[in-house]
Parts: structure tokens; C-alpha cells; sequence
């Protein structure tokens, strides 16, 4: 029969320390630190750590995968602390800042010399039969373009260039395109209230809608 020694129970004390401790360090090595993660906020330290952009879980890192960007990481702690950077509501944050394509380059198109003039005179005909067209239709005028100069516009109904009249449906498309802008420039929620542009509309049924 074996009689442990004190000096015997001292060395086991030590060797069952020894290993609760390794075992400690091991497992505080293998846990997540969340902490850390939720302390990047905005885009610019986002990307830096993560260059793909984030996800908050696996629906939506598939939404924007199907829509042709790279595949962000799944980190549901950092979207939460940046989940005001989600503006497509798509459980993503910083995935198109992170994934823009460049642009495949396009076939030149031949030189135009008529586009380089303040106006252009061209056929007669066309401007004619163009005005007729516009007429007949009851439209109140029409405007062609090309880099940014004009280069044919016809008026009906007794109008002028100087005129002034109502935009009608063509205030959509312009309309459209600002919105579009300032959602791109993040100074637009397309799920924000009208009532935060129009006061008026505050504490009304109207400030439903966005």
C-alpha cells in the first residue's frame, strides 16, 4: 500500500493546476472577441479589416452574392454597431463601397464635328416634320442634346424658348434622378419620411410615406 507524501500531494497540486490552466488559456484563445469586432465602425475601418464588405448573417451575404458583389464576411456584431450604414435594408453594410467593378471599357464612337457647334442647322426636312409630330401629339415642346450642348429644340402651341411652362410627366425622370443621387451619396433614406422635408406633413397621415 502506497502512503502519499505532503511532498507527493504538493507535486499532483501542481501538476492539476498546471493543466486547468493550459486548458483555460486554450479556450480563451478559441473565443471570439466580440468586443473588439463591434468597435469598427464606418466604412473606411470596416473595409480595412474586412476589403469585402460585411454581412449580418448568410441571407443576406447571398442577396448581394446574386446581385454580382464578392462575398462579404458574416460578422453580426459589427453590423449591429453599424447597422445605420445599412441603406438598402439588404442585412449589409459597406458591401458596394467594398465591391465596386470597374467599368469594361466601350467602343469609341465616331467623331461627330456638327455636336462641337453651339446649334446645329441641320435638314430643314426633319426639323419640320419633328415640330409637325410634336404638334399633333398636343405636346408643348421637345429638347435634343449631345454632350451637354443643345443641338435641336421645336415648340408647339405658339411657345418660345422663353416661355415658361409646366414640366408635367418630365419632372419623374429628373425627379428619379436626384433622389438616386443623394441615396448614392447617403444623404437620402428611401425609407425616411417625407414629413422630414415637408414639416407640414409631421404628426399627419402623410408623414408615412417615404
Amino acid at each position: 500500500m502506497k502512503i502519499d507524501t505532503p511532498c507527493n500531494l504538493w507535486f499532483m497540486r501542481r501538476r492539476i493546476i498546471a493543466t486547468f490552466l493550459v486548458v483555460l488559456s486554450l479556450m480563451v484563445a478559441s473565443t471570439p472577441v466580440y468586443g473588439k469586432s463591434s468597435t469598427l465602425t464606418g466604412c473606411k475601418s470596416i473595409l480595412a479589416q474586412y476589403p469585402k464588405g460585411v454581412a449580418k448573417d448568410v441571407d443576406g451575404q447571398k442577396n448581394v452574392v446574386a446581385i454580382g458583389y464578392l462575398t462579404p464576411a458574416i460578422n453580426e456584431a459589427i453590423y449591429n454597431a453599424n447597422k445605420r450604414l445599412d441603406r438598402y435594408k439588404d442585412n449589409t453594410v459597406c458591401v458596394v463601397e467594398a465591391n465596386k467593378r470597374k467599368v469594361l471599357p466601350g467602343l469609341r464612337a465616331p467623331a461627330v464635328t456638327s455636336a462641337n457647334q453651339a446649334r446645329v442647322n441641320g435638314n430643314r426636312a426633319v426639323s419640320t416634320a419633328l415640330a409637325k409630330k410634336l404638334e399633333d401629339l398636343g405636346g408643348t415642346c421637345m429638347v435634343a442634346m449631345r454632350d451637354e450642348k443643345i443641338i435641336g429644340e421645336w415648340y408647339s402651341g405658339g411657345r418660345k424658348a422663353s416661355d415658361t411652362t409646366i414640366a408635367f410627366s418630365s419632372g419623374k425622370p429628373l425627379t428619379a434622378a436626384v433622389i438616386g443621387a443623394a441615396v448614392r451619396l447617403g444623404r437620402l433614406n428611401i425609407d425616411q419620411s417625407v414629413a422630414d422635408f415637408i414639416p407640414e406633413f409631421k404628426g399627419t397621415t402623410k408623414a408615412a410615406i417615404t
